[in-house]
């Protein structure tokens, strides 16, 4: 169970990810800011393998919640940086006519998420 709310976690954060993009850049610019935030987060990762990994080599408990509390800690840094970034307002979009859902897509978006498990 944890690891299908995991998965459907890590599967909303790239519509995030470009959102926020999206309202920081304009253009072209757009696709190297996300081309950056991608190599900045498959930097991250590696290098918090690389820690995880020397944690779980040492086998100790201050290894451990050393590890845990950075990564706690990795958050509110995470979150600074993202309320420090300024936004720029924009124009409104103009008015469209609001489509109606087909019956099933409540059903296929249960079955989907269901189906990570």
């Amino acid at each position: 169970m944890a690891t299908c709310l995991l998965r459907m976690l890590d599967q909303s954060t790239p519509p995030l990810q470009q959102s926020l993009v999206g309202a920081l850049a304009q253009g072209g610019e757009r696709v190297r800011t996300m081309a950056l935030v991608r190599s900045v987060r498959n930097t991250a990762l590696s290098a918090g393998f690389l820690v995880a990994g020397l944690a779980l080599a040492v086998h100790t408990s201050p290894a451990m919640m050393a590890m845990l509390i950075g990564n706690g800690l990795s958050f509110f840094v995470l979150a600074a940086v993202i309320a420090s970034l300024p936004l720029r307002p924009r124009p409104p979009l103009p008015h469209r006519a609001v489509r109606a859902r087909p019956r099933g897509a409540p059903v296929r978006r249960c079955a989907t998420a269901a189906s990570c498990c």
